[in-house]
């Protein structure tokens, strides 16, 4: 089974202006970053501010979770796509989640932000399907995460 996150959420609907970095033609491997969105500014939070996510709120200086290897990638539907991660990721996005259901969860690929839904219950299993909101956006995606799962 599945958890969802919905990129089509406000601020969504656009592509997102490709990223300096996100052509790895220096060897990097992608980075699919997971940050836990505060409301207050704490220590170390910088604010999030931009057109697309105009005063999101809050992220720390370190994402609560990097993945730069998954287990497997495949595109389920026209803007859909599924990935599995490994178990230890797995467990500490299901940790994360549960300790902050009614937060945002803001994903970023390489730095770059990809979506930010709602946490509305603990994310359980290693299986996640994005939802993106273009058709540039899931191309960009979904050739990240197919190189992420290469290296597995």
């Amino acid at each position: 089974m599945f958890s969802i996150l919905l990129g089509a959420l406000a601020g969504c609907n656009s592509p997102s202006p490709s990223h300096k970095n996100s052509d790895h033609s220096n060897g990097e491997l992608p980075r699919l970053s997971f940050f836990v969105v505060y409301e207050n500014a704490g220590d170390e939070r910088r604010l999030v501010d931009s057109e697309r996510y105009p005063r999101l709120g809050y992220i720390g200086a370190q994402p609560d979770l990097e993945l730069r290897k998954i287990k497997a990638v495949e595109k389920a539907g026209s803007l859909e796509i599924d990935f599995e991660m490994g178990a230890t990721d797995g467990a500490v996005l299901h940790q994360l989640t549960r300790q902050n259901v009614g937060r945002r969860l803001l994903l970023m690929l390489d730095g770059e932000p990809l979506m930010a839904p709602y946490m509305r219950e603990a994310i359980s299993g290693r299986q996640i399907r994005l939802a993106v909101s273009s058709r540039v956006q899931l191309d960009r995606v979904l050739a990240a995460l197919l190189r992420m799962a290469q290296t597995e």
